[in-house]
Formats: C-alpha cells, structure tokens, sequence
C-alpha cells in the first residue's frame, strides 16, 4: 500500500465529510443519520413562516406563463392539458415526499448538496463536482425575467415584440445585480417591500377563481367556454408524442418548483423535522387547488383559440377579460410583472448564495474570491456569475419559445438528481435498517418520483424537434465535461504528480468566512 507523508502544518484544520460510510453509533429510538446543527443565530422559522417560504417560492410567474404554451403545444386538447397538470402535480408531491424523508434522516441546510454528498461519497468528491458545476451553470434567473418583460410590455402597450421583452428583462436582471451587490439591506428591503405585492396578488387569484367557478354566470356575466362535452372529452393520446408529453410536463413542474426551498435552509427553521411535516403537505395542497382552479378559469374564460395564440400572457389576458382594459390590463398586468421580479430578487440572491457555498468547497477555479462577501459584505461574484450567465441565456439565438425553452434547460437536468435520490432512499434503508426516518416516504411516492423522473430524462431523446433535443443534449454534455473535469482534478493531475488530495479549513482574511483550500499530501 502507497504511503503518503502530511507536508501540511499539524495544527491545520482538516476536513472530516459525513459520509454514508461513516460509523455512526446506534443508540435506542436515533431517527437521524448525523445530528442536527444550529446556526450561530438560532433558528427563527417557525410552522407559519415556513408555510409562507414554501408557498412564496412555489407560486411564481410559472402559472401566469406556462398554461398557454402547454395548451398549444398539446393542440388545444382540454382533457390532455388538465392530465399534465395533474402528472406534474403528482411528481412534485412525489419529490417532495422523497425531500421530507432525506431531509428527516440528514436535518442540514443544503438539501440536495448535502443528499447526494452523504448518500454517494464515492467516487470521491464527484457529487459535490457535478452538483455544484451544474447549480452554477444552470441555475439561472432568465425565465421570470423574460415574464417581467413580457408582462411590462403588455402593461405598458408596447407592440408584441420579443426583443422589447428581452430589453427589460435584461434591465431587471441589471437593476438587481446593482441592488443585492450594494447592499445587503438595500437588496432585502426592495425585496420585501416587492413581496408584499406578490402576496396580495395571491389572495387575488384566490378570489378570482372562486368568482370564476363558484359563482353562477347568471350573476357574473361571464360566457362559460368550458362545456361538460370538452371537459369530459377523452383525451386524444395517441397524437401527443411522449417528447412533446415530457417536454410541457417539465413546464408544470417548473410551475411547481421551489418545494426544495425550505430545506435548503432547513437550520434556520424551528423544530424543523414537525414543522415540514405539517408545513410541506399543508403548502402543497394550497399550491395545487389555486393551480388547478386558475387553470379552470382560463379554459372558462378564454376561448380556446385565444388561449393557443396567448403564449406568455394568458394571465393578463385573464384579468383583461374580468376587469377590462385599464384594470386589467394595465393594473394587474404590472402586479404580474412585479411578482415575477419579487420572484426573481429572491431566486438571485438565493442562488448566489448557493454558488458561494459551491464555492467554499474549493473545487471552483477562483474559489476564495468567489466565497468572499468582501468589499460590501455582499456575494457581489457570486451574483454577477449569476446574473451574466442569466444574461447570456436570455439573448440566446432561439426562432420563437425563448421561454419554453429557458424552461425545460433549467428543469431538464435536475431530474437526473431527483432519479438518483429515489435511490439514495433505499441505500439509506438498506444501510441502516435500524434507523426510522421520523418522515418516511411510501414505497409508492418514491417508485413514482423515479420512474417518471426517468422517463422525463429520456423522453427527449425519441424527439426529432431540434429544440427539444438541444436542451437534452445541453444537459447530457454539461454532465460529460463536469465529469472530465472532476477526473482531471482529483484523479489525473494527483496520479501525474504524485500525490493526493487532503482538505483543509481556512478563514478568509477579510470577512473570516471559513471555506475548504484543497492540500497536496505527496508520497
């Protein structure tokens, strides 16, 4: 066996990962696999505000946006688009579930970070390489803001033109670099004082769709273009192809998203294994009934020509038929667009806050800079890492769709992480049969979220759209490179040199932030 000499100071730090390989001592009724963790500043989320994080992030622009392109793309079938908003519903519920269970056996922020590092420590470091380089590069902040600026532009009257849209998105994305990379209070407090807006726009939609549905057209007006013989007409599946079915099933799923949310900040919540439990099952139901009405009321309102020509503005062209052109096309057109950019201060700087993190495992190049909140206590890297690449996504050359498109790139790959947590489960299981997680997924929910995520993974491949097929093969590719990369960091250049790699805690000189440095140990 090689031996290798520590050419590194003995006082240095090193870095000891929890791992499922780790022994772990059994002790009567444990329910976790590694203890919880509190912050320095105590835990401050409690069943309530939870409940709001989970409902906050998971009701975005998705539902104001998607609907419309879905109905075109399924050629106006009724039954079809309410049967893939239901699969979409159903496969988040099942993702969920799988979360509830990992995040009650591992109680950490980070979510799926922190899955995939305990559950698959080997190969080494891989996991932490192809989540982090992918979470860099994809997650991206593009689609809410080509709905500001499509939304915007509508409000404002502008002529339908895509590179108008395009103008504001990108002065948005601009505006909120400037706001987060200034100040930390200053990118909160716009961030607060815009989500106030986008919770009144969600009572709002929940008062539309009870006017819509519940109450008798002898009393609203409003013409019913949703007849029993459409909505009980069967569906016609042998004319949907199973790439175009995946490809507007990713849509819905992107409507649903953001159920990950809470247990990327899981330390900060209050007793947080009993909050998820009440607060993840209670949010979801109110997340899937406000989509599920709302879808009605579009199919009631809104004849179904209009819908196939409504692309990204079904919504405002919703509360244009309620309200009329001033209120509702001009009014709550512009909450639309506000909601989406609340939405979207908070992805940016939640994600950047993830790409430091990434960054803190020493892996990137430029790592120490990219972990730094220095000069203005802000991740100002971080963001414009962030910002740029949204940037660059939004002007991509595409004929049509941008937003579809945007879409299915940024869903596409993490069901690839999702199929592989399904499996994560059943090792934990299998590896620590003693240990009952205190939220335990059914057989079935985790059966399902791996099929489907699967099957959603592969769909795309059967397609001969050019368009479908770029996203897939973007993801397939990006996973390659993160691969060589991760071969040639850890294995290559190590058996080039002789040595191999040992982490160590270091603290950053400006702002005492604790990041990993990676360390030669040679023979």
């Amino acid at each position: 066996m090689t031996e290798y000499t520590q050419l590194i100071p003995q006082n240095i730090d090193l870095e000891e990962d929890e791992t499922i390989d780790t022994p772990i001592t059994t002790t009567s009724g444990r329910t976790t696999l590694i203890p919880m963790e509190d912050p320095p500043h105590g835990r401050h989320l409690g069943l309530y505000s939870t409940i709001v994080l989970f409902v906050g992030r998971m009701i975005g622009s998705g539902i104001f946006a998607t609907p419309g392109g879905i109905f075109k793309d399924i050629n106006g079938d009724v039954s079809m688009f309410l049967i893939v908003w239901i699969i979409g519903a159903s496969i988040a519920m099942s993702g969920l579930s799988v979360y509830l269970e990992l995040g009650s056996l591992l109680p950490r922020s980070g979510a799926t970070k922190v899955f995939l590092e305990y559950l698959f420590p080997w190969p080494k470091y891989y996991a932490s390489f192809i989540f982090g380089i992918f979470n860099v590069l994809f997650n991206i902040s593009s689609g809410n803001a080509l709905i500001f600026g499509q939304y915007s532009r509508y409000a404002l009257g502008l002529e339908n033109d895509e590179i108008k849209a395009r103008n504001l998105a990108l002065g948005l994305l601009v505006f909120t670099l400037i706001a987060h990379g200034t100040s930390r209070r200053l990118g909160l407090w716009i961030q607060n004082f815009i989500g106030g807006l986008k919770l009144f726009l969600v009572g709002l939609m929940i008062l539309i769709t009870f006017y819509v549905i519940i109450i008798p057209t002898s009393i609203t007006g409003i013409e019913n273009n949703l007849r029993s013989d459409i909505l009980f007409k069967a569906p016609q599946l042998g004319k949907h192809s199973l790439s175009i079915v995946s490809s507007v099933v990713l849509r819905t799923i992107y409507s649903f998203g953001g159920w990950t949310t809470p247990h990327m900040v899981q330390n900060e919540i209050k007793n947080p294994i009993q909050t998820l439990k009440i607060a993840a099952p209670l949010s979801m139901l109110i997340v899937v009934l406000t989509y599920v009405s709302l879808n009605l009321s579009y199919l009631i309102v809104i004849p179904s020509k209009e819908i196939l020509k409504s692309g990204e503005l079904i919504g405002a062209i919703l509360f244009e038929k309620l309200f009329g052109p001033i209120l509702g096309r001009k009014i709550l057109s512009s909450i639309i667009a506000i909601s989406a950019a609340s939405n979207l201060l908070v992805v940016v700087y939640a994600d950047s806050l993830l790409i430091q993190s990434i960054a803190r495992e020493g892996f990137l190049p430029f790592s120490n800079i990219i972990s730094s909140n220095y000069p203005n206590g802000t991740p100002i890297l971080a963001l414009f890492i962030n910002v740029s690449i949204s940037i660059g996504v939004l002007f991509l050359p595409q004929n049509g769709d941008i937003y579809n498109y945007i879409v299915s790139m940024q869903v596409y790959p993490n069901q690839l992480f999702h199929a592989v947590l399904c499996i994560g489960i059943y090792k934990a299981r299998h590896r620590f049969p003693q240990i009952k997680a205190p939220i335990r997924s059914p057989h079935i929910a985790v059966l399902f979220c791996f099929v489907s995520s699967v099957v959603i993974f592969a769909a795309p491949f059967s397609s001969p759209s050019t368009l479908v097929q770029s996203y897939s093969f973007g993801g397939i590719i990006l996973f390659g490179l993160a691969t060589v990369y991760w071969f040639v960091r850890v294995k290559f250049l190590p058996w080039l040199g002789g040595y191999k790699i040992a982490r160590q805690n270091v603290y950053l000189d400006h702002d005492g932030l604790r990041i990993k440095k990676w360390t030669k140990v040679y023979k």
